[in-house]
């Protein structure tokens, strides 16, 4: 045996087990939150964050339902319009383009 070895046996964890798990328990209370609000924890379930998009879903739903037809003659979205044009490869006339996108006619 080397007389100059450096005995590292008091930092083996396993010499003193209550002491370790002491010691485990104390740093994981340290790292904890104080407290943790319950729409966080429902959140953080993954029960929670489907019921979230569930309801994200929904309301998306519901406002496309809601939203006005171009058939009524209300205000239309300029994008969807266009993506509906160019989903069935039409092409508009210039003038139906420049309503849309509020410019002047000449």
């Amino acid at each position: 045996m080397d007389p100059d070895r450096i005995d590292l046996s008091p930092l083996d964890p396993a010499r003193d087990p209550a002491r370790w798990e002491r010691f485990v328990q104390q740093t994981l209370h340290r790292a904890m939150p104080a407290s943790v609000s319950p729409l966080l924890a429902a959140l953080a379930s993954r029960r929670g964050l489907l019921a979230v998009l569930a309801a994200a879903a929904m309301l998306t739903w519901i406002g496309a339902w809601t939203a006005p037809s171009p058939a009524t003659g209300e205000e239309v979205d300029p994008a969807l319009q266009l993506a509906e044009w160019a989903g069935r490869g039409t092409v508009p006339e210039a003038a139906a383009v420049s309503d849309l996108l509020g410019g002047a006619r000449r």
